[in-house]
């Protein structure tokens, strides 16, 4: 047994050298089988389960290894991460105040419907002030994810091809999110900068002191950490309470200081089906961000570069369908 679970890290690192050289060769095997050729050290397993199912949105055992591969030369392993200091709504602020300098930012009009005639689209209609109103458009771009553009546009809109591509390729990523207040840092407790990923434990994977980057995130003499955990399939439904009773065992079990600091302010749990997943593809899947209807393109995580995870997916597929945009429309002075 002893020898069974020995790990020969120089082996392990050649290999991974070669792997990622012959990535276009592999094929559709499973990062967990391509690794079980060279070890079956459990912790070196769960070491690259808990990675992978962190950052690629998918197991070791649910992500092709080439992709993994490709992750890594894509995006260098993702060893740079960054946090709002102030969150999130703050950017996207920013963001609108820069847009109203040449336009209008809507909010709380959701899209009902995205019109097509043609085989092209032609705009969108939205819910504005208990109203449906139509917006014509050269172009349309979804940032709501492959399968409900689909569902906003219409079924009928798209050949069999894209269908069965989507049925295949749309692989969301369930997760339950814990965000834990404290009376002091509960890791690291002495309240540095970290980023700490766990491998063994029963859901959770991840955990990022807030507050220890950024005071923002909590009132003064408060902190705040995030929590993030998932199921053990990511190809399933998940049973909710199951998942947030094992998110708190391993709080409980992972940070001495919990029980007498800390308190759960809420866990958000994201299924396989609902709107807004953690990650709406893991690495190696997704959509192109171009659709068989003219003019109509998606962004975000579901349709990101080969190899792209997370925000940076969003991003190169933002930048793919802007250069396409650029090169394909002339814009019509009204």
């Amino acid at each position: 047994e002893g020898t069974a679970r020995t790990f020969n890290s120089e082996k392990v690192t050649n290999a991974f050298r070669e792997g990622i050289k012959e990535r276009d060769k592999i094929g559709s095997m499973t990062l967990k089988d391509w690794l079980l050729q060279y070890t079956d050290n459990e912790m070196a397993l769960g070491m690259f389960d808990t990675i992978t199912n962190t950052i690629c949105a998918g197991h070791s055992y649910e992500l092709q290894a080439a992709a993994f591969f490709s992750f890594l030369v894509e995006m260098k392993g993702f060893r740079d991460v960054s946090i709002a200091p102030r969150g999130n709504l703050a950017n996207m602020e920013i963001l609108a105040k820069a847009i109203k300098t040449n336009g209008d930012v809507w909010t709380n009009c959701p899209a009902k419907r995205i019109v097509v005639e043609g085989g092209t689209v032609k705009g969108v209609v939205v819910e504005k002030d208990g109203s449906e109103l139509e917006i014509t458009s050269q172009v349309v771009i979804s940032n709501a994810g492959p399968k409900q553009t689909v569902g906003l546009t219409g079924q009928e809109n798209f050949d069999e091809e894209y269908l069965k591509m989507l049925r295949l390729r749309h692989r969301p990523h369930p997760v339950t999110m814990c965000f834990v207040a404290s009376d002091r840092p509960i890791w690291p407790d002495d309240g540095s900068p970290a980023y700490l990923m766990i491998v063994g434990a029963r859901r959770i994977s991840s955990v990022v002191p807030l507050t220890n980057i950024s005071p923002h995130f909590a009132p003064p003499g408060q902190y705040l950490t995030f929590a993030f955990g998932g199921p053990v399939s990511n190809e399933v439904h998940m049973d909710v309470e199951l998942e947030r009773e094992q998110c708190l065992l391993d709080l409980k079990e992972q940070f001495p200081l919990f029980e007498k600091h800390g308190r759960v302010l809420t866990m958000i749990s994201k299924d396989i089906d609902d709107d807004l997943p953690e990650m709406r593809a893991r690495v190696g899947q997704g959509m192109p961000y171009e659709t068989p209807i003219k003019n109509l393109y998606n962004v975000g995580d579901g349709c990101g570069p080969y190899g792209y995870s997370g925000s940076n997916c969003a991003t190169g597929s933002a930048k793919r369908a802007a250069e396409a945009i650029r090169n394909s429309i002339k814009p019509k002075k009204h």
